[in-house]
């Protein structure tokens, strides 16, 4: 099956849950990706400000800024994503394809800095292969700042068997799900 006919199906299959259900497994894919014993040492962190029907991210964020991390959100400037200090969650607005973002002014955080990145995607492959939402924002910067450590978030119907792949995609180290971690690439 070519990407299209795979994102598109992905997209429907994730706007069919109900909100009530979405918000509740993404709440325990939340406690599962908070308890990487990475990000018990992790001093700033990357993670994407989650729309539509993705994995909720807003409590993540909000965890990690308890915590006391630095936490950094993707903006995208020139279809190229930088991540910038996030302070506040509650004080995003509607950025470049409607993803919010902070207000500017942004302070860049540079991505050799990020120790781990939660990243998004329509589908993951349970070898950590990753199938984002064509724009090919996240694979452009993940394939130069290969250091951070590399979390997909998805609800369990995303993880696939097998994923068509080019040589400009970039896979995932960790899959977690409501069911838990999957580790796919470094150790702990």
């Amino acid at each position: 099956m070519d990407k299209a006919t795979l994102r598109a199906q992905a997209r429907a299959r994730r706007r069919a849950f109900p909100p009530e259900e979405r918000a509740a497994r993404s709440a325990r894919i939340r406690e599962h990706a908070l308890a990487l014993p990475e990000l018990e040492r992790a001093r700033i962190v990357g993670c994407y400000v989650s729309v539509g029907s993705e994995v909720e991210t807003d409590l993540v964020l909000r965890a990690l800024l308890a915590k006391g991390a630095l936490v950094a959100v993707p903006v995208t400037v020139a279809e190229e994503i930088r991540f910038v200090r996030l302070d506040h969650p509650w004080v995003l607005a509607p950025g470049a394809h409607g993803i919010p973002e902070p207000r500017q002014p942004w302070t860049v955080i540079d991505g050799e800095r990020l120790e781990v990145v939660f990243v998004p995607g329509l589908l993951f492959g349970r070898d950590g292969a990753r199938l984002g939402n064509g724009r090919g924002h996240f694979d452009r910067f993940l394939a130069t700042h290969p250091t951070p450590l590399r979390v997909g978030l998805a609800f369990r119907e995303q993880v696939v068997d097998a994923l068509p792949a080019e040589s400009h995609d970039q896979g995932m180290d960790v899959l977690v799900t409501e069911e838990g971690r999957a580790r796919i690439g470094r150790p702990a």
